[in-house]
């Protein structure tokens, strides 16, 4: 009887922020038991890096379809033949993401938001060409902020604060990794209040996660 093993799950988690490396490295704890509480013939990678990698990743997507898009040009002029079958391990990246004071992005993440704009005005070049990236890497989207220290509210610190008015950044951010050719989100964003307890609402996110990591393409 054949055995079918299937390939394991890789998960990179991105941060920036110095509370966003602190929840971070809780999300590392958390796939971490919860691939071990789970029976599989495969368990998941894990591997932490700061959010400023991120652009690196970013950059390396875009030379990898430059890269791909001058092969295939090159084929055209070439004898077809069957092109070599390669298998890869599903990847997602977890994006931890900080808004700071005044709805920003904490300092980390400001060359990630240049190089995802620049990979907008790209996407624009492209549409007008026709051509478009065949390769989408997958990714969700953990914002966190902390109501405590909002200006505005700062003599107003009761129940009306929520993770909605701390999040800003986090939400900027993922319409700029929508608006991106390379990548697509997999998952439904979380965003998280620092100030109050969000460790409950963070295990509850990654149970689903993990859940349904068998439905990524």
């Amino acid at each position: 009887m054949e055995t079918t093993t299937k390939a394991s799950l890789e998960i990179d988690v991105a941060y920036c922020g110095p509370v966003a490396e602190i929840v971070a490295q809780k999300l590392v704890d958390l796939f971490s038991s919860s691939s071990s509480s789970r029976t599989s013939s495969s368990s998941s990678r894990r591997r932490i890096s700061p959010l400023r990698k991120l652009g690196e990743i970013i950059q390396e997507e875009e030379d990898k379809d430059e890269d791909k898009e001058d092969n295939e040009n090159a084929m055209r002029t070439r004898t077809p033949t069957t092109p070599p079958t390669t298998t890869t391990n599903p990847r997602i990246v977890v994006i931890v993401v900080e808004t700071v004071e005044n709805d920003e992005i904490a300092k980390e993440g400001l060359e990630v938001v240049k190089i995802l704009l620049n990979a907008s005005k790209k996407k624009k070049r492209n549409e007008t060409t026709k051509t478009k990236s065949k390769r989408r890497r997958k990714y969700v989207l953990v914002g966190v902020g902390d109501s405590r220290f909002l200006a505005e509210r700062q003599y107003f610190r009761s129940n009306q604060n929520s993770a909605e008015d701390c999040n800003a950044a986090a939400r900027v951010l993922d319409k700029l990794l929508e608006k991106s050719d390379a990548w697509e989100r997999v998952g439904k964003r979380l965003e998280l209040d620092y100030g109050r307890e969000f460790e409950g609402k963070l295990e509850r996110w990654v149970t689903s996660l993990m859940m349904a990591k068998d439905d990524f393409p």
